[in-house]
């Protein structure tokens, strides 16, 4: 694996970090190659509001807040453009649903798909996910909450906006209420580490992975921000058994991408800017690797 920190920002100042969609892969190899290569180019911005407001009209959601993943969309093999979203009728951002948008012309239009999930004795102020395709078509979403339970809770749609299933907890996930990154390796008949031949879905997973014993305090349900891991799983999320520590120390958001060689970027939150306050960024990481590195690490006991 190689890193290289890539931007510090100013003290206190907090930073939100996120992989363009449509172009990941090349976007974080320049980053990772040529520092002073020539940024890409955007077209004309528009408006997409009219999409939000559609949760409005049609589900009677007032919200009062909006924000989109804050990682990467996707696009399917039908070529449906969906990105994550959430929601929250307070400013506060709680209470909150977790949703997609939703484009099936390129992105010159778009619209809302259903809520994945909402507020809940048992899901409490859903927020922040990531959405990855499986090799059958479904889509799956892996959500940040508040629950008490501290795990990653996932659902599935057939199309990624409608017909979610019921939200499940991820007892491999752990959850320090922090934003993550999930993406799907290119689909092949690889070998995996014990040297058999797997056409499962192979899923990467990343968060602070915080713990019991994993920071300072080592208690249950910390919501400390550190030990950033790389999770796989070789059998569509099922199970995750292997994973690799990429920062031991604080860390925060992270976001992934996979180049069309295999190559995995990992672009992260490191370092603290204020030691004694509130988990604040000090520098954003860009870390590259493969799949042969994954499979090096211990498996998870």
């Amino acid at each position: 694996m190689s890193r290289r920190t890539i931007f510090r920002p100013a003290p206190r100042r907090s930073v939100i970090i996120s992989i363009i969609v449509a172009a990941a892969s090349s976007t974080t190899l320049r980053a990772e190659t040529a520092a002073n290569d020539t940024p890409p180019s955007f077209t004309t911005k528009k408006l997409y509001t009219a999409a939000f407001e559609e949760f409005r009209a049609r589900d009677g959601y007032d919200w009062e807040v909006l924000a989109m993943g804050p990682g990467h969309g996707i696009r399917l093999a039908s070529g449906r453009l969906v990105a994550p979203v959430w929601l929250a009728t307070d400013r506060s951002h709680r209470p909150s649903i977790s949703a997609t948008i939703y484009s099936d012309d390129q992105g010159q239009t778009w619209h809302a798909g259903e809520t994945i999930v909402a507020t809940t004795d048992e899901t409490p102020n859903p927020s922040e996910h990531e959405l990855v395709e499986l090799a059958d078509g479904r889509v799956m979403a892996n959500i940040r909450t508040e629950s008490k339970r501290h795990r990653r809770v996932i659902a599935f749609s057939p199309d990624g906006a409608t017909n979610w299933t019921k939200p499940e907890f991820a007892d491999a996930l752990y959850e320090p209420i922090c934003m993550a990154s999930t993406v799907r390796l290119p689909a092949a008949s690889e070998e995996s580490k014990n040297g058999s031949s797997t056409a499962q879905t192979t899923l990467l997973f990343s968060n602070p992975n915080s713990g019991p014993g994993a920071g300072p305090t080592g208690k249950q349900g910390s919501r400390e921000r550190r030990n950033l891991t790389v999770r796989l799983s070789e059998d569509t999320g099922q199970t995750w058994p292997t994973a690799r520590v990429i920062a031991p120390d604080a860390s925060g958001y992270s976001d992934m991408a996979v180049a069309p060689d295999g190559m995995i970027y990992l672009l992260y939150e490191a370092d603290r800017a204020d030691p004694t306050g509130p988990f604040v960024p000090g520098s954003l990481t860009l870390a590259k690797f493969n799949r042969a590195w994954l499979l090096k690490g211990e498996d998870v006991k």
